[in-house]
């Protein structure tokens, strides 16, 4: 579970922003609230959802973006001498900052862990992961796991001492551009893996236009979204795999590509310029190529089969986002899906609803959560949300974001009409708008 995150120099976002999950001391929904243990035999409460609000370009897809981003440096290898791709502000101030900050605090099973990091564009200035416990006198206590300075220094704290010293070979080879926590496990160490694994497997960053390439949560494990579209209206009665020629989706060059990225037996759902979606998959060395079709039905019986192209845009994308709310229902996932636009192209009833269900399932003993960003402010809703799960963002004169989390109006917990009053700009996040048709008769 994602508990903080604060960022630095990423984009509009020039100052530090700091975004959390915990929850405040509202009664309003708290049946839902996620707990945990906390200091002193106290409860932590965590949120299970958060929705930002802002006008256009205001900054809320740059939020989602510095988490892909700061997932990716994790878990993706970078080449030796490249510059790490970081977009850092380009507000033009008098003293420009050089060096981008990502903190998170994150929960991994039952344990809790800091993990920060500080880069140029040309190396790691700084990283360090802290794994934090509860004392016998029931306090919290922050253990330093390794703290990575600017240069070749690095302060391993292990008792293990062959462990240790296995760390600070390891250490040595990393390179300037790129974190320890990824060469630590690159080299086939498990001590950090832990974290290593929330980020690359729990994380799941969802852009406005982007699909869910893993195939296995589509058809996989007994799961068939088929139905879920029948009782959500689309008028697609099922959803079926048609074997194709690989070469009729995508030239052969790029199935070759995809193919060594395949480990066998692995599948992924890609989409062609076409707007055609297929599953590629690795069956023993040889590429298996199936085409997602939609099925209907008509009222006399008959079936049609229609490629996923021909499909409306609100049906597609529900296509791409039903696989991300069974994962999240489920009672045993810990993931974290962050969402742009979840709303795009979709009614806002169904986005309404799409919501209200992830929400029913909530429990104090699940792990999962859904962070998104929204226009519909039909889904600002206090029979939906609590206010501490709800933000704005906010772009300023000179193009920069701030972040703010509702929760800062006490008055609005539980009561009034939040909506109303955001439209009104009370509460901010909202674009300033000029006549700009100078008609002339």
């Amino acid at each position: 579970m994602l508990l903080n995150f604060t960022f630095e120099n990423w984009k509009s976002f020039q100052n530090q922003t700091e975004f959390s999950m915990l929850a405040t001391e509202s009664k309003h929904h708290e049946e839902r609230l996620i707990r945990l243990n906390g200091p002193r035999n106290n409860q932590l409460a965590v949120v299970p959802i958060a929705a930002l609000y802002g006008g256009n370009a205001s900054g809320k897809t740059n939020f989602c973006s510095a988490i892909e981003f700061a997932q990716k440096q994790v878990v993706e290898i970078i080449q030796p001498d490249s510059p790490i791709p970081i977009e850092q502000s380009l507000i033009p101030v008098e003293d420009k900052k050089t060096l981008s900050r990502f903190e998170f605090t994150i929960q991994v099973g039952e344990d809790t862990f800091q993990y920060i990091f500080n880069i140029t564009n040309q190396k790691v200035e700084e990283e360090k992961l802290t794994y934090e416990s509860l004392n016998k006198e029931g306090n919290q206590d922050a253990h330093v796991l390794f703290h990575r300075r600017i240069g070749k220094s690095i302060d391993i704290r292990n008792k293990n001492a062959n462990e240790k010293n296995r760390l600070e070979y390891v250490f040595q080879g990393t390179r300037d551009n790129q974190l320890f926590l990824n060469n630590s496990v690159t080299q086939n160490i498990d001590t950090y893996r832990p974290v290593y694994d929330w980020f690359k497997y729990q994380v799941r960053v969802i852009d406005s236009s982007a699909i869910i390439n893993d195939a296995s949560l589509y058809f996989n494990n007994g799961l068939d979204i088929g139905p879920a579209l029948s009782d959500l209206d689309t008028g697609i009665a099922k959803l079926q795999l048609k074997d194709v020629p690989p070469n009729s989706m995508i030239p052969a060059i790029i199935a070759t590509r995809i193919k060594k990225n395949l480990a066998n037996g692995e599948s992924k759902l890609l989409q062609n310029q076409n707007g055609d979606r297929f599953i590629v998959s690795n069956e023993n060395g040889n590429t298996a190529t199936k085409q997602l079709i939609a099925e209907h039905e008509h009222s006399d019986g008959e079936s049609v089969a229609i490629p996923f192209s021909n499909e409306a845009s609100g049906s597609q994308r529900l296509i791409d986002l039903l696989p991300a709310f069974f994962q999240l229902a489920s009672k045993r996932s810990e993931c974290v899906y962050i969402i742009d636009e979840l709303d795009r192209s979709l009614h806002s009833n169904l986005a309404y609803h799409l919501i209200e269900s992830y929400l029913t399932s909530c429990m104090p003993k699940n792990r999962s959560q859904l962070i998104f960003t929204a226009h519909d402010v039909q889904l600002m809703d206090k029979n939906l949300f609590r206010i501490d799960e709800l933000w704005v963002t906010e772009r300023d004169a000179t193009g920069t974001t701030s972040l703010n989390p509702l929760s800062e109006f006490g008055h609005l917990d539980g009561s009034g009409n939040i909506k109303q009053k955001y439209l009104q700009g009370r509460l901010g996040g909202i674009p300033s708008l000029f006549p700009f048709l100078n008609l002339q008769p």
